[in-house]
């Protein structure tokens, strides 16, 4: 009776382990659900700041690069760059 005893025991504290285990988990996974809906607001607030990033990029004026082999290469965007002037080669 006593191996029974000692069984019955073991058993009971292994599931009151088991059971503080499980609460752990559920503390956890609250927290890690919190944690989740924060992440998914960055996310789409991250988002939303990109696509008005890229309309702007796409509004603004881009420099054409325009040449004449061997004699010049202008920049129309002037204010950004400073036109190459390459020597004719005759």
């Amino acid at each position: 009776m006593q191996g029974l005893a000692w069984g019955e025991d073991t058993l009971k504290q292994e599931l009151e382990e088991l059971r503080a285990s499980y609460e752990s988990l559920k503390v956890d996974h609250k927290k890690l659900e919190k944690a989740h809906t924060k992440l998914e607001k960055a996310h789409f607030s991250l988002q939303q700041e990109k696509e008005s990033m890229v309309t702007i990029s796409k509004e603004e004026p881009r420099a054409i690069p325009t040449c004449d082999i061997g004699i010049t290469c202008d920049i129309v965007d002037e204010s950004f760059y400073v036109p190459i002037v390459v020597a004719p080669m005759h």
